[in-house]
């Protein structure tokens, strides 16, 4: 699978000349090997090369998860909206890697993810 996107979560028009094209790739193999072997492995990549700001890792997208936990009393959604958050500040440039290896062997599962 192979897509491009301006990745953006706020479609704004002004400053167009700030961000580049996203490009997403992701490829992978799945093989029944007998009855009671299955394999499979996928891969992906985000490759943002310019941008204002990147989302991937920054955007909320469903809130924060631990509300007013490290704040005090007086905290506010409104002065606090991003509490509980994890914010890596990824600005300009961003590459993205994830492998995910997938074995199950007769009613045992494994599944696992490697990012970059």
């Amino acid at each position: 699978m192979l897509g491009a996107t301006n990745g953006k979560l706020n479609q704004a028009t002004n400053a167009p000349g700030v961000t580049s094209p996203s490009v997403i790739a992701k490829i992978g193999y799945d093989k029944q090997l007998n009855n009671d072997l299955r394999f499979r492995l996928t891969g992906s990549i985000y490759n943002t090369a310019q941008s204002a700001r990147t989302y991937l890792y920054g955007g909320d997208r469903a809130g924060s998860r631990y509300y007013f936990v490290m704040e005090n009393t007086l905290a506010t959604s409104k002065d606090n909206y991003s509490s509980g958050l994890i914010t890596p500040g990824f600005t300009n440039e961003l590459t993205a890697i994830m492998i995910n290896p997938f074995v199950k062997y007769k009613g045992l599962e494994f599944f696992g993810m490697v990012e970059k």
